[in-house]
């Protein structure tokens, strides 16, 4: 699961604020948990 190799601090931020603004989980996260 490499948390911090595939994404910077400040994509993952990015990430965290597009998921409190829309309530849906961004396409990273999603592309993420398919690769885990």
């Amino acid at each position: 699961m490499g948390k911090g190799s595939a994404i910077t601090v400040k994509e993952a931020r990015a990430a965290a604020s597009e998921f409190l603004a829309t309530g849906r989980r961004p396409e990273l996260v999603a592309w993420e948990q398919a690769v885990d």
